[in-house]
């Protein structure tokens, strides 16, 4: 049976009785002894019985003093040793840096600022509501099932992670050790417990379980194999070794040795690797080619990388593979290739060379080249492309550059051979790696005989398309395949518009049908027809030509296509027939004399047109062959012909203005192929004073509706102007919209200028600033006469600006429609 255990305010009375029957016991008996041995015979017992009782109660006074003192001394000792527990308790749980709480069994909280701190709530708040209300709803079961297991005196104290939920509505991970308090009793009394904050524990374990996961997730959808070693043995193989293996799961080769995997060829290295990963504890990242043996023994060439890792507490190696089967194999097969590329490189017909674009050096040559060239292969590849290109090298550099772009691969140079010669030459050019080097592959085909005939063809090309007669070009079945531009401005058609149609576009029915049936059965028959014809203008004018038609007949007899050469002779047969009248009417007035002037000089004009063009041939066919002597010449005929062609034009297109004979057309014109054109025929006179000259279109759609061929007579004269006035510098054409209806063409030279008191005449007839036989400069003073008539025809604004010394701007301002 347990023994009651006396409770300790009871405990010192107590004591003090027992003594006090234990002296009182003791003084009983022994007092009378004491007596009788003093005093044998006492005289006065009853004295002697009150002096014992007087020394009892001193005595007994004087011990019960003493013990009194003394408990009360332990009892104030013990209270203030409580106090002082009481106090140190206080200060550990109000001053704790963790939380701490005293919770009732009814879930009321005392709990100190730190626990009240980690949720967001002042103590006064916090301590106002039970656990309950802080507990995330989830986690109230498990924080309730904790209480009942020390309520129940299953356990003493537990521990356990629960979340409580901030002020702020956030989640704060704790973890709680609670002990349950019990009184004298043994009944449950209060709860004790300690809260730490593991909220960042929590998130990093969460990150770092993320991380784990990324990472296996990563190894094992690798493309690559991976596998880890500790010890020599297989320890762990992602899904792709274990394809590259031949297995279908890693168990198969789990705790299996390493090196049996591992080509014998190639043990040697790969034991030193291991013993630097495994030992040495070094990564070893650099590929190493080797080879595998797979489970079935078949081999596989792998790269192989390593690192070192500590894996379930022992070193080991996360080794990294590739599979290079497929490139050793186009290796080899790469082999082979240059093999075959170079048997096709050396012995191939066609003029080869390989070139390093860095310096231009030569690395390669065939044996083509060397018979090109007349330098052997073996000279070659000592060479330079710059000893064999007449390109300076600057410029060869750039030609290089723009080769190794793909989509420049065609090129056009002068090659030097060893004996001197230099030679026309295409160059067909590709970027080629080789071993990780990049080439020019250059293929040169001689192109000197093609050279010369394109030469030709474009000489006879020029004589047509600059031609002053129309030229149609016609398959076997009349059908058009070409048209100059001469045709396309008398009759108002495009060139678009004529090719792929029948020369019957242009018929009027003016000839009988018979007319045309007569005309076909004899080209057809190879013979040449010539005559007159009246046909029909786009915009539906009638017009007369001379025209000539000719076969094409190839050398087994067939008729390939038939040729026209067609002059218009409208003018001619009108001016034929205006001077039977003219002549009657001559001498009646200056008027019919000016008109018959007009006609004469157009008369003039034709044959005149002739002269300039075939001195024109004449000068291109000769080409080099001309020295500068002769070529000045030549040059000074086409400008004299020029100049008289412009005079009598001039005088012409004045008779008819003054005549108002002039009939204006309404045509679509391009302002920018006309500038262009007029460019290209000054060419000459331009080169001959040394002057530049340059077209600047800011027009997207510079076309214009205006008569034509006064607007061209505009601009011709604007443009001889300036180059008859500027001996040296430049003239500048541009090409700009005026506003959203209207153009503005402006030519600026840097010439002699105008002085400001004869821009008010400017533009009258007959009139130069300089004047008489001491003149210094051409001309018959009708140009900027002619320009102000044909700029009111076109309904289009003329002004000038100019400066004595500095040079003059004229602007010319049309509208985009009449």
């Amino acid at each position: 049976m347990k023994k009651k255990k006396i409770p300790a305010d009871i405990k010192s009375p107590l004591k003090i009785s027992l003594i006090y029957l234990v002296i009182s016991a003791l003084w009983i008996s022994l007092s009378d002894r004491i007596t009788f041995i003093l005093f044998e015979h006492p005289d006065d017992y009853a004295e002697i019985q009150l002096i014992k009782g007087i020394i009892f109660v001193v005595l007994s006074s004087l011990i019960i003093f003493t013990l009194v003192k003394r408990d009360t001394g332990i009892i104030l000792n013990k209270n203030e040793e409580i106090l002082e527990n009481e106090k140190l308790f206080r200060s550990v749980f109000e001053d704790a840096t963790i939380g701490k709480s005293i919770t009732k069994l009814d879930g009321t909280l005392n709990s100190n600022k730190a626990f009240a701190d980690m949720l967001g709530y002042t103590l006064d708040e916090f301590n106002k509501n039970n656990w309950q209300r802080y507990t995330l709803q989830e986690d109230i079961d498990k924080s309730e099932k904790a209480v009942n297991s020390l309520i129940e005196g299953k356990e003493s104290s537990v521990s356990f992670e629960k979340r409580y939920v901030h002020k702020n509505g956030g989640i704060i991970w704790a973890k709680v050790h609670s002990k349950l308090q019990r009184d004298k009793n043994g009944n449950p009394e209060y709860f004790i417990s300690s809260v730490s904050n593991i909220t960042e524990q929590k998130r990093i374990e969460g990150n770092l379980r993320k991380s784990e996961e990324r990472f296996r997730d990563i190894v094992e959808n690798a493309p690559d194999p991976i596998f880890i070693q500790t010890e020599l043995k297989f320890v762990y193989l992602n899904p792709s070794a274990c394809r590259l293996f031949g297995i279908k799961s890693q168990e198969e080769l789990l705790g299996t040795n390493v090196m049996e995997r591992f080509h014998p060829a190639f043990h040697n290295k790969i034991i030193a690797r291991i013993k630097k990963l495994n030992e040495e504890r070094k990564s070893v990242p650099e590929l190493q080619e080797q080879k595998f043996i797979r489970v079935d023994g078949s081999e596989v060439w792998v790269e192989t990388a390593g690192e070192p890792i500590t894996y379930e507490g022992k070193n080991g190696a996360l080794v990294f593979v590739r599979d290079i089967s497929s490139r050793k194999a186009a290796e080899k097969a790469l082999i082979e290739s240059e093999k075959k590329f170079k048997d096709l490189f050396y012995n191939h017909a066609a003029i080869k060379l390989l070139i390093d674009p860095s310096d231009g050096s030569i690395i390669e040559a065939n044996k083509a080249a060397a018979k090109f060239y007349g330098w052997s292969v073996e000279e070659l590849v000592k060479m330079n492309i710059s000893e064999i290109n007449t390109l300076p090298f600057e410029k060869l550099k750039t030609e290089i550059l723009i080769a190794e772009q793909p989509e420049n691969t065609h090129f056009e140079m002068l090659h030097r051979k060893a004996d001197g010669n230099i030679c026309a030459v295409e160059v067909f050019s590709s970027g080629i790696e080789i071993a990780g080097q990049n080439y020019l592959h250059s293929i040169v085909h001689d192109v000197s005989d093609k050279k010369k005939v394109e030469s030709q063809i474009k000489l006879l090309s020029r004589a047509i398309e600059q031609s002053p007669v129309s030229i149609i070009i016609t398959n076997s079945e009349g059908i058009i395949e070409y048209v100059n531009y001469h045709l396309t401005r008398v009759s108002g058609f495009e060139r678009e518009e004529l090719l792929g149609q029948n020369p019957r576009i242009f018929k009027s029915g003016k000839q009988i049908t018979e007319f045309y049936t007569e005309l076909w059965n004899n080209i057809k028959a190879g013979k040449r027809w010539e005559g007159e014809l009246q046909n029909r203008k786009k915009n539906g004018d009638l017009f007369w030509e001379y025209v000539i038609i000719s076969p094409l007949i190839t050398p087994e007899g067939i008729i390939s296509h038939f040729i026209a050469v067609k002059e218009d002779i409208t003018e001619r047969k009108r001016m034929l027939e205006e001077l039977v009248v003219a002549k009657e009417k001559a001498e009646l007035s200056d008027k019919l004399k000016s008109e018959f002037l007009a006609q004469m000089s157009h008369e003039i004009r034709t044959p005149l047109h002739g002269i300039t063009s075939f001195v024109q041939l004449l000068k291109d066919d000769l080409g080099d062959h001309l020295d500068p002597e002769k070529r000045e010449m030549f040059d000074s005929i086409d400008i004299a012909g020029k100049r008289l062609r412009r005079t009598i034009d001039s005088i012409l297109n004045m008779s008819e203005l003054t005549l108002k004979s002039y009939t204006p057309g309404s045509d679509k014109v391009d302002l920018n192929l006309i500038l262009n054109n007029l460019i290209r025929e000054s060419k000459t006179h331009v080169e001959l004073k040394k002057l530049s000259i340059e077209l600047i279109n800011e027009l997207a759609d510079p076309v214009i509706v205006g008569d034509e061929y006064s607007i061209i007579q505009i601009l011709t004269n604007l443009i001889d102007n300036a180059l008859k006035y500027t001996d040296e510098g430049r003239i500048r054409i541009s090409l700009e919209e005026a506003d959203e209806s209207k153009l503005k063409v402006a030519v600026a030279d840097t010439g002699r200028g105008i002085s400001k008191e004869y821009l008010n005449e400017l533009f009258k007839p007959f009139t130069q600033e300089d004047s008489g036989y001491s003149r210094r400069y051409e001309g018959n003073g009708l140009g900027l006469a002619l320009v102000k008539e044909y700029c009111n025809i076109n309904n289009a604004e003329i002004s000038v600006q100019s400066e004595k010394g500095v040079g003059s701007t004229f602007t010319v301002i049309f509208k985009r429609s009449p």
